[in-house]
């Protein structure tokens, strides 16, 4: 997982627990457990698609690695 994106997800994950400890205060601003709920799940997947992407991201690494080795001019 990329650093940024692994550091979004856990700020993510800590305003949303904050959110849910403070409901009662926001709820008065009109933020529900409803649109909690929804972000939990938009949240986890973020975490699934860039679990996939991470997946592809090794895939291509070896795939340039072995790319390179075959194109590499011959030393002379």
């Amino acid at each position: 997982m990329s650093k940024t994106i692994e550091q979004q997800i856990e700020k993510s994950r800590m305003l949303i627990t904050g959110f849910r400890r403070n409901i009662n205060v926001l709820s008065d601003r009109g933020v529900t457990e409803a649109e909690l709920n929804a972000m939990d799940v938009e949240l986890r997947k973020l975490v699934e698609i860039n679990a996939e992407c991470d997946k592809l991201r090794e895939e291509l690494s070896v795939k340039v690695k072995n790319c390179l080795l075959y194109t590499s001019p011959s030393p002379r």
